[in-house]
């Protein structure tokens, strides 16, 4: 054999076995390689940040303080959480918080699957409060109506709804509270 048919030989020979470790490599990558499936146009995490352009973060969709609920929240530039809207304890919640990170208006349902309308202002958060009031169990004796409190929550300063009465109907109520103390009440 001479010189230049043995320089063919060895060319053609590693030709040949770089060819069969490209199909071997190959056939391992495939075997290897998660298969595709109906769920693959998912994305699962967690917790996902969206960011501004100057890379702070302005709202995160994750799960709530228990780990089980679904929340989207929303941040000023500075960081602060100002709105979010998800579930808590499994029941849809939206709040709106000042910058000082008390809540000044909350829209939910509450356990009993009733609305409720809370406002606020910086010394306390449920000035207001319009939909479902008092006892939320299951009934039809739930009060419905508009409450405004002072500085303690459960003191209501005034007051209107209606209620269901001992006869089945329903009953308008007004409520008022003067300054010092005396109270009207209709009916």
């Amino acid at each position: 054999m001479t010189l230049a048919e043995r320089a063919t030989m060895r060319k053609t020979s590693t030709v040949a076995v770089a060819m069969g470790f490209g199909l071997i490599g190959g056939w391992v990558a495939t075997q290897f390689q998660p298969t595709a499936s109906a769920a693959s146009d998912a994305i699962r995490a967690s917790r996902i940040e969206l960011a501004d352009a100057s890379g702070r973060t302005r709202a995160v969709l994750g799960m709530g303080e228990n780990g089980q609920d679904p929340m989207l929240w929303f941040l000023t530039q500075s960081g602060r959480q100002v709105a979010s809207i998800g579930l808590s304890n499994s029941l849809p919640s939206m709040r709106f918080t000042g910058t000082d990170g008390r809540p000044r208006a909350v829209f939910q349902l509450t356990p009993g699957q009733r609305p409720q309308i809370g406002m606020g202002d910086e010394h306390w958060e449920g000035r207001i409060m319009l939909g479902a009031i008092g006892d939320d169990a299951p009934s039809t004796t739930t009060d419905w109506g508009l409450e405004f409190t002072g500085a303690v929550p459960s003191h209501v300063l005034a007051g209107m709804g209606i209620v269901r009465g001992p006869s089945g109907g329903f009953l308008g109520t007004l409520t008022v509270q003067d300054g010092k103390g005396k109270t009207f009440r209709a009916p």
